[in-house]
């Protein structure tokens, strides 16, 4: 399974359980369409990690997931399902963090990296 299919599998069993969308780099809905909350991941880089003749044998992409919510309260709960979610998946997490509040949206954030091991 690549990186993208397992980050998939985890937002689409996610979103059955929580009801939460989630979006490939970005949500295109217009700022005043916006859901109230919702989630976008992207790979942030691929380093290889081992290699073996010269050929790369295995890799371990970095996968960034952004919580985006109006609801402040939320931030006590979802952050921990969804690292809780991709660590089941066998992701690793990385750093995390708080995204600057935006007046535009009216939408708080939040981040978490995590790496997914594959072979090649």
């Amino acid at each position: 399974m690549t990186w993208l299919e397992a980050t998939r599998a985890v937002l689409t069993a996610y979103k059955v359980t929580s009801g939460i969308p989630y979006y490939w780099k970005r949500c295109e809905a217009a700022a005043d369409q916006l859901p109230d909350i919702y989630i976008v991941y992207f790979m942030v880089d691929d380093p290889g990690e081992t290699w073996a003749d010269g050929q790369e044998t295995s890799h371990q992409p970095r996968v960034q997931v952004s919580l985006y919510f109006r609801d402040k309260p939320k931030y006590l709960t979802i952050p921990d399902q969804i690292k809780a979610a991709f660590m089941t998946a066998n992701f690793m997490r990385q750093s995390e963090g708080e995204l600057p509040y935006q007046a535009d949206t009216s939408l708080y954030g939040w981040y978490c990296d995590f790496n997914y091991y594959e072979r090649r």
